[in-house]
């Protein structure tokens, strides 16, 4: 996983924030249990962010949250960045891991 400064890629902290939001009510509403979190984990760890895309697109349809369109429309740094507040979100969300930083 790579570390971008946001504001050398120009990625506005407004949609960044809105993603992460995203990913938090995905967290919230789907109730991930600790495997599903290790997975999606083990997918940013090792840069797999379409893989983790498409598992975070099905379990948003199973508890109807739309992922928004901004995740497609830059490159893939912009992508990346995106991917990285949409899994930020998730582990807000998820009471296992609320006061623990797992990613370092």
């Amino acid at each position: 996983m790579k570390n971008y400064n946001i504001m050398e890629v120009g990625v506005p902290m407004e949609e960044i924030k809105m993603i992460s939001n995203v990913g938090y009510d995905i967290g919230e509403k789907a109730e991930l249990h600790e495997l599903e979190i290790l997975k999606l984990l083990e997918m940013i760890k090792y840069d797999q962010y379409h893989d983790f895309y498409n598992r975070i697109l099905v379990i948003a349809k199973s508890v109807q949250v739309t992922l928004p369109d901004e995740l497609f429309k830059h490159d893939y740094d912009t992508f990346e960045i995106y991917i990285n507040a949409l899994w930020e979100g998730i582990m807000k969300s998820c009471p296992t891991f609320k006061n623990q930083n797992i990613l370092n």
